[in-house]
């Protein structure tokens, strides 16, 4: 994922080791303006544990910065969304951080929602580590762990609230 035209757009399966799969901003926000929505993320730690975090709202700026917008947390993994919210996703040639010295997505390893100073407490787009280890780089949810810890596995799944 290296560009914002990679995040607009549905690029279905791609794998190496492991299936991956992005709809793109362009549909989930197409199908979030249509009724209130709400996100699920669903985490498995490096022990296959498997911690969740629910925002019972979830809504996304216009392109190309799809703010982030969500409230009503609720879960198991902790809050690790709710400090990014009004920021602007930005990707390694699309810099929407707010930090004139720094592009946090090229930092961090992956597209996210940064706050300026590049320390989110989450980054799911962030590089695939071994599960378990401490990685600011890497795919982490810090308040399911405790700190920048590589997660085995994470999924973000929308759905409309009507």
């Amino acid at each position: 994922i290296t560009s914002t035209s990679s995040f607009k757009f549905n690029y279905g399966l791609y794998s190496d080791d492991y299936e991956q799969y992005w709809f793109g901003f362009y549909f989930i926000k197409g199908m979030v303006d249509q009724a209130p929505s709400s996100l699920l993320i669903r985490l498995r730690l490096a022990n296959q544990e498997i911690k969740y975090a629910m925002y019972d709202s979830f809504s996304l700026g216009p392109h190309p910065t799809y703010t982030l917008n969500v409230a009503g947390f609720s879960g198991t993994a902790g809050d690790s969304l709710s400090q990014l919210n009004g920021a602007m996703f930005s990707s390694f040639n699309d810099d929407n951080d707010g930090n004139d010295t720094v592009n946090c997505a090229e930092l961090r390893k992956g597209g996210w929602w940064y706050p300026s100073d590049c320390n989110s407490l989450s980054n799911l787009n962030g590089i695939y580590h071994t599960p378990g280890t401490e990685n600011l780089d890497g795919m982490y949810w810090w308040t399911a762990t405790d700190g920048p810890i590589s997660l085995q596995s994470s999924e973000m799944m929308v759905r409309r609230n009507d």
